[in-house]
């Protein structure tokens, strides 16, 4: 008889399966049923870690911004990259972060009524900012630049990112990239200028 997998890997199978779910078939299509059949499990080994619905959606939601977030660190910690390569880790440019946005957007879509997943979305945007202060910061901004700067770049990473997904056919990914190196000149970020070097 095979030996049961490990609690923690299992969970993380759910997790990513609710993932996969979520960013093909939307808030919609899902459901722990749904989710069972992906991650090949049962409904009840999912209840075991998740009590509804919208915890799942949210543990996926946490898995994918934890993704890009490391993408992103990795990318504004080499000082041979740019700091648009880092934000550019949270545009749909790719599949995998189509699909991570995908699952951002189906949280959106429940945190506009939803106090307690509302709270949850505003920490991410809250380390997000963090993120980018720090970035910001060691290129030589001043900290009133650097203010002003990420109350511009924020929101509109938000908005190529949904315009994108409605629209992929405009949005390309070339389009994406230079509507942000456009702001990231206007605000006088240029976007070939790496971070200086950590010492």
């Amino acid at each position: 008889m095979p030996r049961p997998a490990h609690p923690e890997k299992r969970r993380a199978e759910v997790v990513e399966g609710a993932f996969r779910l979520l960013a093909r078939a939307g808030v919609e299509g899902f459901s722990m049923r749904a989710v069972a059949q992906e991650a090949g499990c049962t409904i009840g080994l999912i209840n075991h870690w998740f009590d509804s619905k919208d915890a799942l959606i949210d543990a996926a939601l946490a898995q994918a911004i934890e993704d890009a977030l490391a993408r992103s660190r990795s990318s504004l910690d080499d000082d041979g990259k740019s700091i648009e390569s880092g934000l550019a880790e949270f545009l749909p440019i790719d599949d995998t972060r189509v699909s991570e946005l995908r699952i951002w957007l189906a949280f959106w879509a429940l945190a506009v009524s939803r106090p307690d997943l509302n709270v949850r979305h505003n920490a991410r945007a809250h380390e997000l900012r963090k993120l980018l202060t720090k970035e910001a910061r060691a290129i030589g901004l001043s900290e009133k630049r650097v203010a002003a700067a990420i109350d511009v770049i924020m929101p509109l990473l938000d908005g190529i990112t949904v315009n994108a997904l409605l629209d992929p056919d405009y949005w390309t990914p070339s389009r994406q990239l230079s509507s942000l190196r456009v702001v990231l000149r206007a605000l006088q970020i240029e976007p070939n200028e790496a971070p200086v070097a950590k010492v």
